[in-house]
């Protein structure tokens, strides 16, 4: 049986392979688009990480540089990725901020981000965190108290704004504004991560969600913990067509908002052990 299963238009899953992707199409509450990717972490073929740019100052202000994700996840052997950490732009040497994101720009990246081990950008306060330790066994809370064994160590880590569902229990607030989102959720066993790329801003075709909404997607899509990951124009999913064992890469397979995928520091991915 292959690794990768793709099961476009249906939200079934089939939980004898190691990673399924799923396109959902709805009408209700309002168009959208809706896709799906679930890894089993007890698999011996793959793994989660966290990919990171290179640091483009060393000592200075910034932790990363902006590249496509087709090119991170390439370069990185991935099988499939979403975007992950929100980050920010720096100003430059007449203190002005950049309103593009442009391959090559300097970033911060905010919140909790370690890869393979190395951290590159330290926990912030009110940043919810997915992350984990050399066994492969995940992590997320708003904090670090459930850090079993310490932060040193943990392999994987990455941040995004508040979690979603805690404990099977929604913590978004109702209302707020229609985006593009990205989420990441651990299935109440523990044995499961399921990623979910929302597409939005594209009228009649999909329009976004709630952070409701999405925690509501998560719990569906079998959620039991989730995390809300950095949205709008950086949503975006790829994957492989065939599970990493040819020389394409992973593709994308959302729509983003911009038209093309914009330039990120971070991504959080799948590859082959």
């Amino acid at each position: 049986m292959p690794a990768l299963v793709w099961l476009v238009g249906a939200a079934a899953a089939v939980a004898d392979d190691a990673i399924i992707y799923s396109s959902v199409v709805r009408t209700e509450p309002r168009p959208l688009r809706i896709h799906v990717l679930k890894l089993d972490l007890e698999s011996h073929e793959y793994q989660p990480v966290v990919v990171v740019n290179a640091d483009p100052d060393s000592d200075g202000p910034a932790e990363a540089a902006l590249e496509s994700p087709e090119a991170m996840a390439s370069r990185a052997g991935l099988v499939a990725a979403v975007n992950s950490a929100v980050f920010g732009r720096l100003p430059d040497a007449t203190g002005k901020r950049s309103d593009r994101w442009a391959v090559g720009m300097p970033v911060e990246i905010l919140g909790w981000t370690v890869a393979d081990g190395l951290e590159r950008s330290s926990f912030e306060r009110g940043r919810a965190s997915l992350w984990f330790d050399a066994t492969g066994r995940p992590g997320m809370a708003a904090d670090l108290k459930g850090v079993g064994g310490g932060a040193a160590g943990v392999r994987q880590a990455t941040a995004g704004f508040g979690m979603l569902l805690v404990d099977g229990e929604i913590r978004a607030g109702e209302g707020g504004p229609l985006h593009p989102r990205t989420s990441a959720g651990i299935s109440r066993d523990g044995k499961t991560l399921i990623l979910v790329v929302v597409d939005g801003r594209q009228p009649g075709v999909s329009e976004g969600v709630t952070d409701r909404e999405l925690a509501t997607i998560m719990m569906e899509s079998g959620c039991d913990d989730a995390i809300n990951l950095d949205g709008g124009g950086s949503s975006v999913m790829l994957v492989s067509d065939d599970g990493g064992s040819g020389p394409v890469g992973p593709r994308v397979v959302n729509s983003p908002s911009g038209g093309r995928p914009r330039p990120l520091p971070v991504l959080l991915g799948i590859r082959r052990k």
